[in-house]
């Protein structure tokens, strides 16, 4: 039976975290409730794309290994409440692939839906504050599982129905702006909207 990431992962992010997490953004616990699923979402399309692509399972094993060391021996609780958000820029550009990573957060903050508190700032915070930490997650259940790459490869891919459910992540990950969107964020700062 394939191993259910997906619910394991937000289930390893309880109300405690989640509060934590709230007060760390600045934003309410229902939001971070809300937008988590899609976080951890994002993290495992992300995964996948990456899986499929030439040295991606030495990048993913680099970014479980990152993942690990970065949370180290606290729990989740105190990870979020501890870990600068910046710490995460290297493997988020690797999750990112050749999209920058505020331009991921901007399509994500938009396609979320939970404006107009989930701004492309508060979204690039909580991806860099829970990448790691679900990073850390896939390692621990991986590792309780007796799951490999491709094991892990092929419970993301049984993810995949429930993942579609959360969001489009390629568009989110592919979706770059053009010149239409530069002219209409010109004219926003031109009249003072932007």
């Amino acid at each position: 039976m394939a191993v259910n990431l997906l619910d394991s992962i937000v289930r390893s992010f309880g109300p405690s975290v989640i509060d934590r997490l709230g007060q760390r953004l600045g934003i309410s616990p229902a939001i971070v409730k809300a937008a988590t699923p899609m976080v951890i979402g994002f993290v495992l399309s992300a995964l996948r794309r990456l899986l499929g692509q030439e040295a991606g399972e030495e990048k993913f094993n680099s970014l479980l290994k990152t993942g690990k060391e970065l949370v180290g021996s606290r729990g989740l609780e105190a990870f979020i409440g501890e870990v600068d958000p910046s710490a995460s820029a290297s493997l988020l550009e690797i999750l990112t692939g050749d999209n920058s990573i505020e331009q991921v957060a901007a399509n994500f903050a938009h396609k979320s839906g939970l404006d107009p508190q989930f701004d492309p700032r508060v979204a690039g915070k909580m991806m860099g504050v829970m990448a790691p930490a679900v990073l850390d997650q896939i390692s621990n259940l991986a590792q309780e599982q007796g799951l490999d790459v491709k094991g892990i490869a092929r419970a993301i891919e049984a993810n995949s129905d429930a993942l579609a459910s959360l969001g489009s992540f390629d568009a989110i990950l592919d979706d770059q702006p053009g010149l239409l969107d530069d002219l209409k964020r010109g004219l926003a700062q031109l009249f003072g909207r932007g």
